[in-house]
């Protein structure tokens, strides 16, 4: 705490000598800190990256300098200095981000400093993105900084290093860039690493991936890249199956969905493309006993061109409200797919599910550690995608995971612009 502190003065006090001004013209001392001061205490309230909490700051820092000291977040100092000399200049009412080490904020209303009943009324990364998500750096979880930060990018890179075997990790650039010693690892390896074509790091670039713009507005290659290519149908021939793999790289999809006896067939022709594998397996009842559906997972999960492996929940067990057995079957299986640094999608079959069905799905996907679930049906007799969807958007948009309500949107606009045979 004091190396810090006596560390600011001392950049504060050549600040003052390059422009030439005796400190007695200097009527008070201005700092930015990484949290916000409690009103009532006068407190530090909690500054994540230097893991201060409740700290008398005001105390350190006047045994540097002795004058009458002011402190505001970062983020709002920041979005006040744009308003008064940068981009915000000219303008009242002001919204900024800052993307760094966190996620930070600052709201400008009328010239003022919007600061909310505690001080911290513009926290803006730390508004939940997630029930039960990833663990964030002041102690909750699911929060926007958690996911969208140079430490969420880091956090992330190393669970998937850590995830894969010693000689698959020794394939990726990035571990070359850390030389072995993961606490090494920094954002702009991380960065470095995907220009260099880095199969890990273009993975944690595509689970972050989302779109920039309306699925109207974008090219056939564009809209392709968010989609999964199905090839699931059990009548493909080979020769089929071969066609339609070719077919989905050319078009650049993001995976090519296939049902996992035909991970050597279709292997070869997706090497070396963008595009990716995503076996299914399970499929289509997911009936299998966990112990088959792991062997299963693990079978396909070791193959470097898989990017997600897919399994149906067992909606039988599902309707029957044999939520615990769910539950610890779902585990199991995230278990196995993470054991290869895969992700793991589940498959709720919403044609055959009422709504209370679907949000109980979800909450099992969810209480078994797995963030990443679809939407799907059948194409049965009187089957009706629209309401399976506004099912799932129902479920899942107001509590649990917000990208399912964009994903299937995206899904359904991609069918209404693009044909693919």
């Amino acid at each position: 705490m004091e190396d810090i502190t006596e560390d600011m003065a001392k950049v504060s006090k050549s600040v003052i000598k390059h422009l030439g001004l005796p400190i007695s013209k200097i009527s008070s001392w201005g700092i930015g800190m990484p949290s916000y001061i409690n009103p009532k205490t006068g407190l530090l309230v909690h500054a994540n990256c230097f893991g201060w909490k409740n700290i008398d700051i005001y105390s350190y820092l006047q045994k540097q300098i002795s004058l009458p000291i002011y402190i505001e977040n970062d983020a709002n100092c920041a979005a006040f200095g744009e308003v008064l000399a940068g981009a915000g200049k000219g303008y009242r009412d002001v919204l900024m981000l800052t993307l760094g080490t966190g996620l930070g904020g600052g709201i400008i209303l009328d010239k003022i400093i919007y600061a909310g009943s505690d001080m911290m009324g513009a926290k803006l990364g730390h508004t939940k993105l997630a029930y039960h998500g990833s663990s964030c750096t002041c102690g909750q979880l699911g929060c926007a900084e958690a996911y969208c930060s140079a430490t969420a990018l880091i956090r992330q890179a190393k669970e998937k290093l850590t995830k894969e075997t010693a000689d698959r990790m020794k394939g990726s650039v990035m571990y070359e860039l850390y030389g072995n010693d993961l606490d090494r690892l920094d954002a702009k390896m991380v960065v470095d690493a995907y220009k260099m074509g880095d199969r890990i790091a273009k993975k944690e670039k595509n689970i972050m991936k989302k779109p920039e713009k309306k699925a109207a507005d974008m090219t056939v290659k564009e809209l392709a890249s968010y989609i999964d290519y199905s090839v699931l149908k059990p009548e493909f021939t080979e020769e089929e199956i071969i066609d339609l793999t070719k077919d989905g790289v050319k078009l650049g999809c993001a995976t090519i969905c296939i049902n996992p006896g035909y991970m050597e067939l279709c292997e070869p022709y997706v090497k070396g493309s963008e595009t990716m594998l995503c076996p299914v397996t399970d499929f289509p009842f997911g009936t299998s006993s966990t112990e088959s559906r792991v062997q299963q997972i693990e079978n396909v999960a070791k193959y470097d061109t898989v990017k997600e492996v897919d399994i149906v929940i067992n909606y039988g067990k599902l309707r029957s409200g044999k939520v615990e057995e769910i539950v610890e079957d779902l585990k199991a299986c995230v278990a196995a797919a993470h054991k290869y640094g895969r992700e793991l999608k589940v498959i709720l079959e919403t044609d055959a599910l009422n709504i209370d069905q679907v949000k109980l799905g979800c909450k099992c996907c969810m209480d078994a550690g797995e963030e990443n679930f679809a939407n799907c049906e059948w194409k049965r007799k009187g089957a009706n995608s629209g309401k399976s969807i506004e099912r799932t958007n129902y479920a899942t948009s107001s509590s649990i995971n917000p990208s399912i309500t964009q994903q299937c949107n995206r899904d359904q606009e991609y069918r209404k612009t693009v044909h693919i045979k």
